[in-house]
C-alpha cells in the first residue's frame, strides 16, 4: 500500500496505491493459480481536498445497520455438520432474520443464528463457547492428533475439528475444518486424550469410549473398521483417568489402579513381560497405586499415591530413568531414583522422552535429546537419568512433542524449546534450527494448560481462550474455516511497521518502515529466493533493497521507488516484470528499470508480473501513465495484449492522469477532473462500461470520483459530490455490497446503502472494506478465512466488531487478510495464518480461536 500527494491543476490528490495478490487455497499452494482467477489487490485512487465527508451521522448510521445483514451463503452446520440449504434462509426478509414475521437474529458473537422462515433465532455456538450469545468461554482441555483436535468444555462435551478421513472427527468420515460435535450428543465426558490418529474420552458412567483410526483388538478388544463414532472400549473397571498412544493404552480408576492394554512388545503394558499384545486390560503389576500415568512411545511412566515415579517398557534412549539398566527392556514397573517428591508426569507419544516436574516445582526432563526436546541446551542424543531443566524456574506443566517442548511456568508465563521447524515451538523462525534451552515465547502471563503434536502447539490461557501455532495443513488451527472465529482475537503486527506502508502478493507480506527500509514475511514458494527465504517465515526479514519511499509487491519480484524519482526492481523478470528492457526471465537484483526516467512519482502491481506507475513533467504540469511486464488481457492499456520488458505508455497519451489503482486482471485511474479511465478483462464488467478494452476508456456513468479501488474482477469507488461509495463487475462473492450475490456481469456502478460520509475503500479478489468519517471500518464479500471480522459471508458493508471504541486510521485488504491501524498507530490484522501472514510472533501476534 503507498500513499503519496501530489498538485494538479489546482487540486491536491493523496495517491494511495497498492498490488494485488493470488488467492491462496489450502494445499494448492505455489505459483499456481486458482481457475476462477480471483486474485485480489488493494485500491490505489486520489482522494479530494482534505476535509471530512458531508452526511447526516445518525441517519448515515441507520442505513449502515440497516444494510449490515446480507444473503447468507450455503455453508455448513457448525452444531450438525449438514450442509445449510438455501431455503432456510429468509428469502422475502433476507439473512438474519427468523420467522414469517423477519424477527432480526440476536448477535451470535462466536456461533450462528438459526435463521430462516422456521428458525427459531436462538445461537448455535461454536466449540468452547456457550451461552444465549455465544460469549462465554468454556474450554478445560484441548488435545492433537496429527491432522484434528478435539476439545472438552466445562459442560463436559467434546466439538473435533481438522481432517477426519479415518472418523478422528467423531461423526463422519470426511476432510473438514468445519468444527463438528461428537454425535453422543446425550453423553458427558470427563477426560479426554489423543495420539496419531485417534481419540479416546472417558464418560461421567466411568466408561472409556475410543474413535478414530481403525481400532484392532488392542484398542477394543475386538478388531472393527474406523469408527466415526466413540466405540466403548474394554476397561472393565471404573476409570477416571486415561493415557493413550498409538500401540497402548492405559486407565487408572479411582483408587489408583493402574490397567493397560496394547502392544506390550517391550514390556510397556506392564505386565511383567516384554513380549505379546493384550486386547483386554491388564493390570499393572506390583499393585502400586498411581495418581498420574503418562503413555510413552515405547514406555510408560507413573507416579504413585507416595509421590515416587516409576516407569516400565523400553529403554534404548534412557527414557526409564534408570542408568542401572542399560538398554535393557523391562515389563515390570521400575522406581527412578529415591526422590518421593514427584508432583507431576509427561511422555512423548511421538519420541523416547519424559519430564517431570517435582514438589518445589522443579523441572527433570530424560532420554531421547532428538531437537533439543530435553531442554538442556546440550547436543547429548540422550540422558539416561532425570536432568533439571533451566535451574531456579518453577513450573506449573509441560507436554511434549516430537521433536519439541513446550511448558508454562508458576507464573503463567509459556516457554518452548526443540525444533523449530514449521514455527512449532511459536518464537518465529530463528537462525537456529532448534533452540537448546527454554524460550519464553510472547509475554503473556495468563497460560495454563497447553497441548502438541509434531508439528502444532495449543495454549490455553486462563479465559479459556485457546492459541495455536505451528503446521496448519490439515486445519489443526481451525484456520481456512467458514466457522473460524479466530480473527476475533486479532493480531498486532510488530511496532516497527506502525508506519509502513503494507504490500503481499501470494503468500508473501512486506513492510516498509519508517527508515525506508523493505522487511517481508511469509511462505514464498517463488524463484526469487532473495524475497523470503523458502521456508516458513514469521518474522520480517529484511530485503536487499536501495531505500523506498514506495513499492509493490509482484509474482516473484518487487519494484520500488526512490526519493529522486528512480524505480528499481528486482526478483524474477518473468513476462519483463522487471522493467529491464531485455528478456532474461532469470532472477536478478535490483535495478533501475530501463527508461531510468527519475520523474517517477507512484508505482502500483497487479500482484502478478504488471507494474504501472505514473510519470510527471518537472513543471509538474503534465502526468503520464506507463506501464510494464504481462500485457494479457491488455493490462499495459497499450493497444495490444503482448507482453513488455521496459515501460509502455498507455495508448491515449493522456498527461492528466491523477491516480492508479492495479486490479488482478485490470488496471482504472482517475483524471484530475475526477473521471474514471479503465482497461484490461472486462468479463464481468469491472471496467463500468461494455466491452474489454486493451486502451484506456471512461467509466460510462461519468461520475466525478474521489477514490477508486481495483479489485480482481470488481471496482469500488466513492463519488466526489456526496462521498457514496459504488462498486460495479464481479458480484459472486458480494463484492458489490448489495445484499445480494449473482454470478452476472455488472457493469453500472450501483450504491451500496445511503451513507455518504465514506472517506476511503479497498478491494481484494473476494472482499472489499472501507472506511468513513466516524473511523469506522465495514467490510463486506467473503469472509471463509474470517477476514471481514464475521463468521459468515457478507454481501452487505458490516462494521468490524472488535474493539469497538478504537479509531482506524488506515486499512489494507487482502484474499484472506484484512489489516488496520488504529489512532495509535497499531496494526491488527484478521484472518488466515497458513503461512505466516499474521506475522506469528507469538503470542503478541498469534492466531487465537476458541477450541
Amino acid at each position: 500500500m503507498i500513499e503519496k500527494r501530489g498538485h494538479f491543476s489546482g487540486r491536491t490528490y493523496l495517491f494511495t496505491l497498492a498490488m494485488g495478490s493470488v488467492v491462496l487455497i489450502i494445499s494448492a499452494c505455489g505459483d499456481d493459480e486458482p481457475e476462477d482467477g480471483s486474485g485480489t489487490s488493494d485500491g490505489m485512487s486520489a482522494a479530494g481536498a482534505t476535509g471530512s465527508p458531508g452526511g447526516n451521522v445518525e441517519e448515515e448510521r441507520q442505513g449502515q445497520a440497516s444494510a449490515q445483514q446480507g444473503t447468507l451463503p450455503n455453508d455448513i452446520d457448525p452444531v450438525t455438520g449438514d450442509e445449510q440449504q438455501p431455503e432456510e434462509l429468509n428469502d422475502a426478509c433476507g439473512g438474519g432474520t427468523f420467522g414469517e414475521d423477519c424477527q432480526p437474529c440476536q448477535p451470535c458473537v462466536h456461533g450462528r443464528c438459526d435463521a430462516g422462515l422456521e428458525g427459531t433465532g436462538t445461537c448455535s455456538c461454536l466449540a468452547g463457547w456457550s451461552g444465549e450469545a455465544c460469549d462465554q468461554l468454556d474450554t478445560v482441555k484441548v488435545v492433537l492428533s496429527d491432522t484434528s483436535a478435539c476439545s472438552l468444555d466445562t459442560q463436559g462435551k467434546i466439538r473435533c475439528w481438522g481432517v477426519g478421513l479415518q472418523g478422528e472427527l467423531g461423526n463422519s468420515f470426511q476432510t473438514s475444518e468445519t468444527e463438528l460435535q461428537l454425535e453422543s450428543t446425550n453423553s458427558t465426558w470427563i477426560d479426554l486424550t489423543a495420539s496419531s490418529d485417534d481419540y479416546c474420552a472417558v464418560r461421567d458412567d466411568n466408561t472409556v469410549h475410543c474413535w478414530g483410526y481403525p481400532f484392532d483388538e488392542e484398542v477394543l478388544g475386538t478388531e472393527v473398521t474406523a469408527s466415526p463414532l466413540p466405540l466403548q472400549s474394554q476397561p472393565a473397571t471404573p476409570t477416571y483417568k486415561i493415557s493413550t498412544s498409538d500401540e497402548v493404552h492405559c486407565s487408572l480408576a479411582e483408587d489408583g489402579s493402574a490397567s493397560c492394554w496394547g502392544d506390550n512388545s517391550e514390556g510397556q503394558v506392564g505386565v511383567g513381560t516384554t513380549f505379546g499384545e493384550f486386547n483386554q486390560p491388564r493390570s499393572v503389576v506390583g499393585n502400586i497405586k498411581f495418581t498420574q500415568l503418562s503413555v510413552g512411545d515405547s514406555a510408560t511412566c507413573g507416579i504413585s499415591l507416595d509421590r515416587r515415579l516409576f516407569c516400565w517398557g523400553d529403554n534404548d534412549d534412557g527414557q526409564l530413568g534408570n542408568p542401572t539398566l542399560g538398554q535393557e527392556e523391562v515389563g515390570t514397573p521400575r522406581q527412578v531414583g529415591a526422590s518421593q517428591d514427584w508432583e507431576y508426569i509427561t511422555g512423548s507419544s511421538q519420541n523416547r522422552a519424559f519430564c517431570g516436574i517435582k514438589s518445589d516445582r522443579s523441572l527433570w526432563c530424560w532420554g531421547s535429546n532428538d531437537g533439543g526436546m530435553l531442554g538442556l541446551n546440550s547436543p547429548v542424543g540422550s540422558v539416561d537419568r532425570p536432568t533439571e531443566v533451566a535451574a531456579g524456574t518453577a513450573w506449573a506443566t509441560v507436554k511434549l512433542g516430537a521433536q519439541h517442548a513446550c511448558g508454562i511456568q508458576d507464573d503463567g508465563s509459556a516457554w518452548c524449546w526443540g525444533s523449530t521447524l514449521s514455527g512449532k515451538t511459536g518464537v518465529g523462525p530463528t537462525e537456529q534450527e532448534s533452540l537448546g534451552e527454554p524460550t519464553q515465547v510472547g509475554t503473556s502471563l495468563n497460560w495454563v494448560d497447553l497441548t502438541m503434536n509434531s508439528s502444532t502447539t495449543l495454549l490455553i490461557n486462563s479465559s479459556g481462550a485457546v492459541y495455536g501455532f505451528g503446521e496448519n495443513a490439515d486445519g489443526q488451527l481451525r484456520q481456512g474455516s467458514p466457522w473460524n472465529d479466530g480473527y476475533l482475537e486479532a493480531d498486532v503486527l510488530p511496532e516497527e511497521f506502525n508506519q509502513l506502508q503494507l504490500e503481499s502478493q501470494d503468500s508473501i507480506y512486506c513492510g516498509l518502515t519508517s527508515e525506508s527500509r523493505v522487511r517481508c514475511w511469509g511462505n514464498y514458494s517463488g524463484s526469487a529466493s532473495f524475497l523470503v527465504d523458502p521456508r516458513l517465515q514469521s518474522l520480517p526479514r529484511n530485503i536487499e533493497t536501495p531505500a523506498f519511499e514506495q513499492f509493490a509487491v509482484g509474482r516473484d519480484s518487487i519494484c520500488g521507488l526512490t526519493n529522486q524519482g528512480k524505480v528499481f526492481c528486482g526478483g524474477t523478470d518473468y513476462e519483463g516484470a522487471l522493467g529491464q528492457g531485455v528478456d532474461r526471465n532469470e532472477d536478478l537484483p535490483f535495478t533501475e528499470e530501463s527508461s531510468k526516467a527519475g520523474d517517477w512519482i507512484a508505482i502500483a502491481s497487479n500482484g502478478r508480473s504488471t507494474t504501472c506507475g505514473l510519470r510527471q513533467n518537472l513543471a509538474g504540469t503534465e502526468t503520464t501513465l506507463w506501464c510494464w511486464g504481462d500485457g494479457s488481457s491488455g493490462l499495459l492499456g497499450n493497444g495490444g495484449e503482448e507482453s513488455s520488458n521496459s515501460p509502455q505508455q498507455e495508448a491515449t497519451g493522456s498527461t492528466d492522469w491523477a491516480a492508479i489503482s492495479a486490479g488482478t486482471y485490470h488496471i482504472c485511474g482517475l483524471k484530475t477532473d475526477g473521471k474514471a479511465w479503465c482497461f484490461g478483462d472486462n468479463s464481468l464488467g469491472a471496467l463500468g462500461r461494455s466491452g474489454d478494452a486493451t486502451t484506456p476508456a471512461a467509466e460510462a456513468s461519468a461520475t466525478n470520483w474521489s477514490q477508486l479501488a481495483a479489485g480482481s474482477r470488481s471496482t469500488c469507488a466513492i463519488r466526489s459530490s456526496d462521498q457514496s461509495l459504488w462498486c460495479w463487475g464481479s458480484n459472486e462473492n458480494g463484492q458489490l455490497g448489495t445484499g445480494t450475490r449473482d454470478f452476472n456481469s455488472h457493469s453500472s456502478p450501483t450504491q451500496i446503502g445511503s451513507a455518504t460520509n465514506w472517506s476511503t475503500v479497498k478491494s481484494t479478489g473476494t472482499h472489499s472494506c472501507a472506511l468513513n468519517a466516524l473511523s469506522e471500518l465495514w467490510c463486506w464479500g467473503e469472509s471463509d478465512f474470517g477476514q471481514l471480522g464475521q463468521v459468515v459471508d457478507l454481501s452487505a458493508p458490516t462494521k468490524l466488531s472488535v474493539n469497538e471504541d478504537r479509531d482506524w486510521t488506515n486499512f489494507w485488504v487482502r484474499s484472506n487478510n484484512t489489516f488496520a491501524k488504529d489512532s495509535n498507530g497499531t496494526i491488527t490484522v484478521w484472518g488466515v495464518d497458513y503461512n505466516g501472514e499474521r506475522h506469528g510472533s507469538f503470542p503478541g501476534a498469534s492466531t487465537c480461536f476458541s477450541s
